[in-house]
């Protein structure tokens, strides 16, 4: 038996109509708490294009989601480099472990060491599950001020 693979290939300028479809899909408005209309995307994606980790998710060269690693605003008070996870996988390839496998990628190829942390809403147990396997620790749940429950989960990566 052969699994199937992902590869994780960095956006290009060149590429906002693939994302603009990656990110218009239902669950991935949802997650983005943003304006998902075509001016608002393309700021989003013009913005992350300057992060140092901005990379699609292939599966047999076929674009199934997107991860990015931000620079946090607040870099703490530590010598490590502090990051916001975002990640998005089309629906049709959920649950199958890829953004795992990703996110593991990823993970592997970083220059580290760093503090990565991830936020989602609190209900969202296919992504709590993602992180916690990941070795990623819960440090909180809140309210925002929208009435939305969310968790912050953390991981140091070497």
């Amino acid at each position: 038996m052969v699994l199937n693979t992902i590869e994780l290939k960095a956006w290009e300028s060149d590429q906002f109509a693939a994302y603009k479809h990656l990110m218009q899909q239902p669950k991935a408005q949802a997650g983005l708490q943003m304006d998902v209309s075509e001016s608002s995307l393309q700021s989003s994606f013009a913005e992350a294009l300057k992060q140092p980790y901005f990379f699609q998710i292939l599966l047999d060269d076929q674009l199934i989601g997107s991860v990015t690693l931000y620079w946090a605003l607040d870099q703490g008070e530590d010598d490590l480099t502090h990051y916001s996870l975002a990640y998005s996988l089309d629906e049709a390839y959920e649950h199958h472990g890829y953004m795992h496998q990703a996110l593991e990628v990823l993970f592997r190829h970083m220059h580290g060491p760093a503090i990565v942390q991830a936020e989602m809403f609190a209900d969202n147990t296919a992504s709590i599950h993602v992180v916690e396997g990941l070795g990623f620790t819960k440090l909180t749940e809140f309210t925002n001020f929208f009435g939305q429950d969310l968790c912050v989960f953390e991981k140091t990566v070497d």
